[in-house]
């Protein structure tokens, strides 16, 4: 207590005389201006000025040209056009300095989409396609752009990854979804005539109802009563594309696949039917197989209950109940019952083909006469259980058929079963990719038997390509050097050249994605994007409709739809149109809303695309509009050729200007950065536009 109540007494003195101290008044405090930044600092914020006035102009268009933001009313409200920030009262008319945008932003630029030759491999997960490029560059620099992309020297991952004609073909994996004895050319043209599935399966499964329901040809008037058919051997006698083989069904005796033969009798009530005999006879066959295998039961039994298997255990194909398909598509048991299953998940001979490309998520189809075994059995003591850490593949249970074979019991003989030999290869993942591709009907997955392997198995079909060597690549790039000579990979689709840089900029943005931003591929549906032959035409119809729209609606704002567009300018040193009614008394001119479609003739349906243009610039009354075609260089086919090529844009900047001096590498730190500053402040204006000739997002030859 005594250390605080002291320190308390002192800081109340301290405080005291200052307060006496500061009992008279000097006046208000002036901060004293604080010094100029450096000359460089300044030139960088001059030059990002110049840029914002180009973007302010190119966020205007682009307001223009999005429709309005409507999926969350109440949480947003209408954006503010850049112009009028500077307008009298605007938010920059007093706090801003305003710079005008560089000389360069006003010259023609071209769109161009390009489009590869060859379709290009893709990830996992992805399908093999066409690419696409969207770039912007100056109308004069499009010959040398096409060049540059073409260039036989330059390297592009692209077309490593194309499938050149001299590379190995894609295997391309076809579904069977008709049924055995169908015509898949007569099914599609069906569908789209519109006829009914239902109606013409059951004209065409008439002649497969039994002799036994049909009416007598005897001309007698006497009326027999004739027995009825089980609906559902009906149904499935109906059924004319079964899944399997008659071969595969002749193996089966006893299973639901049987049908009773039809031979031509009269039916008549004296007559027993064929059918019922031989469901007799089925009858008889499963009550003397019980006697025979009742005293086989009886040792399976005690072996069991004395912790050993005195027998193998097969599972025999007819007793597994078998499903039938309806008309409709449904999946049922002849008793009614329905499975639970989907209808691969029952008889492993019946079942139908998998229906998926990766062989790993299909129900795979396999007998049960092949036992699985493991890879190697060394004695008694070996019992394969799945292991608690490992994860995965779940494995095969395999102990009870690993004491089948080798566990003897006291009371009776070892019976001489063995199980029939499952080649397990060393490298199996190698082994069943390989199987996979030749044919994947033919690949039996489940020998794989250990869970090792299975994750091997799984690994092969999930893991990346491996990346190609340089040696390989090497290769890949001088083949296709010496196609490129010949014909080029990339190819122009559309080239929309415009008066200035920012509505140039603004349609290669929107370009790149629908309306709200949403990419080509999202709108698609999953099982859509899988499908190789429509995918490509489908994203190259999705880009052309795009760009097609926003050109027409960028040339009727020109025009002077919707009162026209806001901040356009086509003069560095004129203002913003619409600030405080600049430019708002008169149209724009001809030459200014001149707007040019180039379209490749190359392209199937480039004269249809020709005349879309045509006739909506018609229908809209716009008459600055002008449509040409081009070859697969990119030169044009009119007759006319491209501008001349504009003077390169080399910018020399101030460092480079201080080290042409001889003596800057002899100064100090210190000395470099006066000399930068008084070059700075020298050359502001003319660094300062400089440094914003250029964007980023266009292509300058050097």
């Amino acid at each position: 207590m005594i250390p605080r109540t002291a320190r308390r007494f002192s800081t109340c003195a301290v405080r005291a005389k200052q307060k006496q101290k500061r009992d008279w008044w000097d006046g208000p405090t002036v901060t004293p201006p604080s010094p100029p930044p450096p000359s460089a600092d300044q030139l960088k914020a001059k030059a990002r000025r110049i840029s914002k006035a180009e973007r302010d102009e190119r966020m205007d268009i682009t307001m223009a040209l999005t429709p309005v933001k409507d999926y969350m009313p109440g949480f947003t409200r209408p954006k503010d056009i850049r112009t009028s920030n500077w307008s009298k009262g605007g938010r920059y008319s007093e706090l801003k300095k305003y710079e005008s945008p560089p000389q360069e932003a006003y010259e023609s630029h071209t769109v161009y989409l390009l489009e590869s030759r060859y379709i290009v491999k893709q990830g996992i997960g992805r399908v093999d396609c066409n690419e696409f490029i969207v770039g912007v560059c100056r109308t004069g620099d499009f010959p040398l752009a096409m060049e540059r992309l073409n260039n036989p020297t330059s390297t592009n991952e692209t077309m490593d990854n194309a499938r050149w004609p001299f590379t190995k073909p894609k295997f391309i994996r076809k579904n069977k979804w008709w049924e055995q004895g169908e015509d898949p050319r007569e099914l599609r043209k069906r569908c789209l005539l519109g006829e009914d599935e239902v109606s013409s399966n059951g004209a065409s499964s008439s002649n497969n109802v039994p002799t036994e329901i049909l009416p007598s040809s005897s001309s007698s008037s006497t009326v027999t009563q004739h027995r009825g058919y089980h609906t559902s051997a009906r149904a499935h006698a109906q059924f004319t594309g079964p899944s399997t083989t008659r071969r595969d069904r002749a193996r089966m005796p006893l299973s639901a696949w049987s049908r009773p033969p039809k031979p031509a009798q009269d039916a008549r009530d004296d007559v027993v039917p064929a059918y019922y005999i031989e469901r007799k006879r089925q009858r008889d066959t499963i009550c003397e197989r019980k006697e025979e295998e009742g005293s086989l039961m009886a040792e399976l039994s005690a072996g069991i209950l004395s912790e050993g298997v005195a027998a193998s255990t097969r599972v025999f194909p007819e007793k597994i109940p078998v499903e039938v398909k309806e008309l409709d598509g449904t999946i049922r048991h002849p008793s009614g019952f329905e499975p639970p299953t989907p209808e691969t998940d029952f008889h492993p001979i019946a079942s139908k083909t998998p229906n998926v490309d990766h062989p790993l998520l299909t129900t795979f189809k396999v007998s049960w006469e092949e036992v699985l075994s493991p890879s190697s059995v060394e004695g008694e003591s070996i019992v394969y259980s799945p292991s608690s850490s490992s994860r995965g593949m779940r494995g095969f249970h395999t102990s009870a058929p690993v004491r089948a074979t080798t566990v003897d019991h006291p009371s009776i003989h070892p019976l001489p079963v063995q199980p029939p030999p499952v080649p397990v290869s060393e490298d199996i993942a190698t082994e069943v990719a390989t199987e996979a591709e030749a044919d994947s009907s033919q690949t039996n997955l489940l020998e794989v038997v250990d869970e090792d392997e299975g994750e091997a198995l799984l690994q092969a079909y999930t893991r990346m390509p491996e990346p190609l060597s340089i040696e390989e690549r090497e290769e890949i790039r001088k083949k296709y050097s010496e196609e490129l000579r010949r014909q080029p990979f990339w190819r122009p689709m559309l080239a929309l050249t415009f008066t200035t840089r920012p509505m140039a900029l603004t349609i290669a943005r929107l370009s790149r994605g629908l309306e709200k931003g949403l990419p080509y591929y999202a709108s698609m549906e999953n099982d859509d994007r899988k499908c190789l032959s429509s995918y490509s035409s489908r994203m190259r119809s999705m880009r052309l409709k795009r760009m097609h729209r926003l050109t027409m609606s960028l040339a009727k704002a020109l025009a002077g739809e919707r009162g026209g567009l806001l901040g356009v300018r086509f003069n560095p040193d004129e203002r913003p149109r619409g600030a405080d009614g600049a430019g708002l008394e008169k149209p724009i001119e001809f030459e200014q809303r001149m707007i040019e479609v180039g379209v490749g003739d190359w392209y199937p349906l480039a004269q249809e695309l020709k005349e879309n243009f045509e006739w909506d610039a018609k229908e809209a009354g716009i008459d600055a509009f002008k449509v040409y075609g081009l070859d697969e260089r990119g030169l044009r086919t009119d007759g006319s050729s491209w501008p001349e090529q504009p003077a390169a844009l080399r910018a020399r900047t101030l460092k480079k200007q201080a080290a042409s001096d001889q003596t800057w590498a002899e100064l100090s730190k210190k000395e470099k950065a006066r000399r930068m500053d008084a070059l700075a402040e020298q050359n502001m204006e003319a660094a300062a536009k400089e440094a914003a000739r250029k964007h980023r997002s266009v292509y300058y030859p050097r």
